[in-house]
């Protein structure tokens, strides 16, 4: 019969033989007997140890249960989540979304945070880059940045066609020169055609839905823009537009609301409304600006607020002799007033009160001949500098040279120049801050 097993409490039986001595892996005989209930393996003759008495005595290796050492050698994994915070928020929207998202399910949780994709934002919003589009003819956009001090240009390919589900990224434009703009990454377009706006991210490739706008409320599109409203971390899309009693302003808070609000103009005078609808917008943070450039005997700016939705009009803005200009710094309005062709002040807009504060002074002087070599301009013609934008707050700006090709990046602290030419010398061009973000990548 079967006999049970024995009791826990009985003395494990005693072996009836001794079993012969076996050789182990290096060779050496075994003669030990190995207890099966020790957690310890047979040591090698050879390795044995004499106690003081003479006897021998054999040592026995066992593990540790304790905690294992840590390894002295930092990986990447190894880092802290605030680490990789800090050294992800440096690299390019691109680099992350086409790398670092993939490397691992760790650091794509990180980038993909509300509070990644505001610090990346912040951190490039500093040195933003000009997008350089020709109105004239259909090619696709430069992007103009500052790289180690220099300015470096590159293809601006990266937005969507209308096929459907097709990734192509060659960017054309079909609408009119004022029917787009660039906030924060995002860039919105009008397409005439289909009475739509789009908004996309070229960084992240990827495209959002605008509410159509019905022939009820506009017969013409004159212009569009998009602006960030930092009170309530919302975008909102801005159109100036024909209606059946004129000139009107609608906005609609994307991917919240799905229809159009009215911007109440009643206030403005007839002259303040024909200068909205000739004037392009200029986006700044959490406002849209309408401003005239060149020579305006009235000159008047039309600020909306977009947070709270209204527009005021500010009269009291500098004057000059010629060749006023209005550009974004990002975070203001900025006005350059001509005072010769190689000198001209730099002024700051309040947006919030309509105040003008004066910068500094551009002049050329110290370096006309070297532009005027380089822009290969003729002795017979106007040597003039036409600001086109920042590409670095308050201390990078882009000039066009006149009737010419060539453009100039002159920093204002340390007077030191760089030089970039375009493809031709149209007077059509536009030049649009942009910044690359992940701006929405956290709704995907």
């Amino acid at each position: 019969m079967f006999k049970a097993p024995p009791s826990l409490s009985q003395p494990p039986p005693e072996p009836t033989s001794t079993p012969s001595p076996h050789r182990s892996r290096d060779g050496s005989l075994i003669d030990g007997v190995m207890d099966p209930h020790l957690n310890i393996a047979p040591t090698p003759a050879a390795n044995r140890k004499k106690n003081p008495a003479g006897r021998i005595r054999p040592y026995y290796v066992r593990s540790c249960k304790g905690k294992k050492k840590k390894s002295s050698t930092t990986t990447i994994e190894s880092l802290p989540d605030d680490l990789v915070f800090d050294i992800l928020v440096h690299l390019s929207a691109e680099d992350i979304y086409e790398n670092a998202t993939l490397f691992c399910r760790r650091w794509s949780h990180v980038i993909r945070t509300h509070d990644f994709i505001h610090a990346h934002l912040v951190h490039h919003s500093s040195n933003p880059g000009l997008l350089i589009r020709d109105g004239g003819v259909e090619k696709d956009m430069v992007f103009v940045a500052l790289r180690n001090g220099r300015t470096e240009l590159s293809n601006f390919n990266y937005m969507f066609t209308c096929k459907k589900n097709s990734w192509h990224f060659n960017y054309k434009f079909t609408c009119e020169k004022n029917c787009w703009s660039s906030c924060n990454g995002l860039i919105l377009e009008y397409d005439s055609s289909r009475r739509a706006l789009r908004i996309t991210n070229p960084a992240i490739k990827t495209r959002f839905a605008v509410p159509c706008i019905s022939r009820r409320i506009s017969s013409k599109v004159r212009s569009s823009s998009i602006a960030y409203s930092p009170a309530s971390m919302e975008f909102k899309a801005v159109i100036v537009h024909e209606s059946s009693s004129g000139l009107a302003c609608a906005i609609v808070t994307v991917g919240v609301h799905n229809s159009w609000r009215e911007v109440c103009t009643q206030h403005l005078s007839t002259e303040a409304k024909i200068h909205l609808m000739r004037s392009k917008p200029i986006i700044t943070d959490g406002y849209i600006h309408w401003a005239k450039d060149d020579t305006n005997p009235y000159p008047s700016v039309l600020t909306l607020n977009v947070e709270t939705e209204t527009i005021a009009q500010y009269h009291h803005v500098p004057r000059g002799k010629s060749g006023n200009r209005y550009l974004s710094t990002g975070k203001s309005l900025s006005l350059f007033i001509r005072r010769d062709s190689i000198s001209m002040e730099v002024w700051e807009m309040e947006s919030e009160t309509g105040e003008w504060t004066k910068t500094c002074n551009v002049n050329f002087e110290a370096r006309k001949c070297e532009i005027k070599q380089f822009a290969d301009v003729d002795a017979g013609m106007t040597f003039l500098l036409r600001p086109a934008g920042w590409l670095k707050y308050r201390e990078v700006v882009v000039f066009r040279v006149w009737c010419t090709k060539n453009c100039v990046a002159y920093n204002i602290v340390t007077h030191e120049i760089d030089f970039f030419k375009l493809d031709s010398n149209s007077s059509s061009y536009k030049f649009e801050p942009y910044t690359n973000s992940l701006v929405w990548m956290n709704i995907r």
